[in-house]
């Protein structure tokens, strides 16, 4: 099974005015919040929370207004699709839904018992899993200040829903509980419950455009993202947004290749160029060079190389700023080493 470790999702180049260097805006992979061993790839889903039945409470100036069904258990079921997303993406987990009785969920209450050891064996056996998620808690409320009126429509299936709109930017505030279970133990290994809100503008539909409404074409369904991502960040190695420095001058070379860069984004052409001026007579470029090179053989994916690149750029000349790159990759390679073994690579 291949996994991508070394992917920069996403990359901005800023030039630093007035001075040699360039920022470089990436994304680095980092290990996950809560250890989870290797051995648990593929893993159950349980929707435990909700049923179409589940309510929305909505409060106008703190006067209860009315209750909105469907809602919360469409949140429910977008949380778990994004955090099936955000861990596939990054080859953590395998996933597999599990279906799940509704009759067992009792919408009174904020949260549903944690499966028995007894449950969790049947479960493992039937599904063939390493281990079980189980989002076994939602509680969804809106605040508004302005009016609300409700539509009913049908959904896509055909089926009758409600739909609210809301005439002021208002706020969705919703609960969440999950749980993870080691099929091998039979244990719970994880519990986790975490509150989130979200400001989202006012909705205003003709007869027509009412018709083919999406509850998250209003912003009310964007908490479950921001809930989905918390806790992918608690399971799985991700990826956290960070800055590193190259330089951008000190010969026409250096400039035209860092001109060159901040307009293609090609890391590997630059690398070529950089790699032939870290042969340079000047110090200062062989210098700067062997410093570029080492920055993108850690953007490249080869954390390995990139110390040997800055051992060469400090024994040129060992600045400050050398220093602490190479302090910066030591612990990136900590990092790297912990993330491996999240992910069973050797």
């Amino acid at each position: 099974m291949q996994r991508i470790l070394w992917i920069n999702v996403f990359f901005l180049l800023i030039l630093c005015t007035g001075c040699s260097t360039t920022y470089h805006y990436t994304e680095f992979i980092k290990p996950s919040n809560r250890y989870v061993p290797s051995t648990i790839y593929v893993v159950g889903v349980a929707q435990r929370s909700t049923t179409p039945k589940t309510v929305c409470p909505v409060y106008t100036e703190g006067i209860p207004y009315g209750e909105l069904e469907k809602i919360p258990n469409k949140s429910a079921n977008l949380a778990i699709e994004n955090l099936k997303n955000l861990c596939e993406d990054i080859g953590r987990f395998k996933f597999v839904e599990i279906e799940i009785d509704e009759s067992i969920i009792n919408n009174e209450e904020f949260a549903t018992k944690p499966l028995t050891q007894a449950e969790i064996d049947s479960l493992s056996k039937a599904y063939n899993l390493d281990g079980i998620i189980s989002l076994d808690g939602h509680n969804m409320l809106v605040r508004t200040s302005g009016s609300v009126s409700v539509v009913s429509v049908t959904d896509g299936s055909g089926m009758p829903t409600q739909v609210p709109e809301f005439s002021k930017e208002s706020e969705v505030s919703m609960s969440l509980l999950w749980r993870f279970y080691d099929s091998s133990t039979g244990q719970m290994i994880d519990e986790y419950q975490e509150n989130y809100e979200r400001v989202f503008g006012r909705v205003a539909y003709t007869e027509e455009e009412i018709q083919d409404f999406k509850e998250e074409d209003m912003g009310l369904m964007d908490v479950s993202g921001m809930a989905a991502y918390d806790y992918y960040e608690r399971i799985a190695p991700h990826w956290e947004p960070d800055y590193r420095q190259y330089f951008s001058q000190g010969s026409p070379e250096l400039v035209e290749v860092a001109e060159s860069l901040e307009r293609t984004g090609y890391w590997d052409e630059a690398a070529k160029a950089w790699r032939e001026l870290a042969d340079s007579e000047d110090p200062k470029v062989s210098h700067r060079a062997c410093f570029n090179m080492a920055l993108a053989s850690e953007i490249l994916g080869q954390p390995r190389v990139a110390l040997e690149w800055i051992d060469r750029a400090k024994l040129i000349n060992p600045t400050k700023k050398t220093l602490k790159y190479e302090e910066v990759l030591d612990r990136q390679m900590l990092v790297y080493e912990v993330v491996n073994s999240q992910l069973g690579i050797e």
